[in-house]
């Protein structure tokens, strides 16, 4: 190895100092907050039942049970994907989950949403 590579030059050097990281070496480590990439460090603003549910804190069977019994918010449909509005979902726990008559009846009276369906 000859003295003038970047390797020879690491070598010789002193042990006890370690060379700051690169930048390429501090990309996408988890273990220090940082995401493997930006579109991961956005949060979506709609999501399907399962995550919804997650959000919720119940499993995606119950979001189903719930969802068949009339007692979730109303999900909005995108091509063939059935979705659900993240801050709607935070609002709607933050009011104590109510069914979606009472939750509807809530967001009209707080001018959160029209009613033109």
């Amino acid at each position: 190895m000859s003295a003038d590579t970047p390797a020879a030059r690491l070598l010789s050097a002193d042990s006890s100092t370690i060379p700051a990281p690169t930048l390429e070496a501090l990309r996408d480590r988890a273990e220090i907050g940082r995401p493997a990439s930006a579109a991961a460090a956005v949060e979506p603003l709609l999501v399907p039942a399962p995550e919804a549910a997650r959000l919720c804190g119940v499993s995606a069977a119950t979001w189903y049970r719930l969802k068949s019994a009339g007692k979730v918010p109303a999900a909005v449909t995108i091509s063939s994907r059935v979705l659900w509005r993240v801050e709607e979902l935070r609002r709607w726990c933050a009011a104590g989950c109510p069914d979606l008559r009472t939750w509807q009846a809530m967001e009209n009276v707080s001018g959160r949403r029209g009613t033109g369906r």
